[in-house]
């Protein structure tokens, strides 16, 4: 058994574990799938010409059915990819403003085994919260620090966590 670095949050996991006990994050494995991106909402009139050149430039495809593809309603852009050309095509393409998902080509238990999961009991049915300012961390910085000690109360801004719906667990 190997320690290897969860690739959501940096903590150290078996390279045997299904998901990471830290954030619940699923493990990748070793895979022969093939991936498809597909479209999962119009492309926005503003946003199209981006969209278009983005696919444009991550593909290859002729710019006639580049803009046939960005005008269409759902449909699949790209298919039989690996996952990590699958990954950045959507990437890019979210970066254009395209509303995209990856989805894995006919394997349903494969794409099961992707849902992050509470670390405690399993479950799938979490909410993910983020940390804004704190009065609290704010006031305790003023008294130590003065004035410039109210800044303590950005410290853990924006930090995200879950909180697991059926046992309460929070990672």
């Amino acid at each position: 058994m190997a320690l290897i670095n969860c690739p959501e949050c940096g903590g150290k996991v078996s390279n045997k574990a299904a998901f990471c006990p830290h954030c619940g994050f699923p493990e990748p494995r070793e895979s022969t799938a093939k991936y498809e991106v597909v479209f999962i909402d119009r492309v926005p009139k503003s946003k199209e010409y981006q969209v278009m050149t983005a696919l444009f430039n991550a593909t290859g495809i002729d710019i006639d059915t580049c803009a046939k593809i960005t005008r269409s309603e759902k449909p699949i852009v790209k298919t039989d990819m690996d996952f990590e050309s699958a990954d950045s095509l959507r990437s890019v393409l979210s970066s254009a403003g395209a509303s995209v998902i990856m989805r894995e080509v006919g394997n349903e238990e494969a794409v099961q085994s992707k849902i992050v999961r509470c670390p405690a009991c399993g479950s799938s049915d979490y909410e993910v919260f983020e940390n804004g300012f704190s009065i609290g961390r704010a006031a305790l910085g003023t008294l130590i620090a003065g004035a410039p000690g109210a800044l303590a109360g950005f410290s853990g801004a924006n930090n995200r966590y879950r909180i697991c719906s059926a046992c309460g667990y929070k990672w």
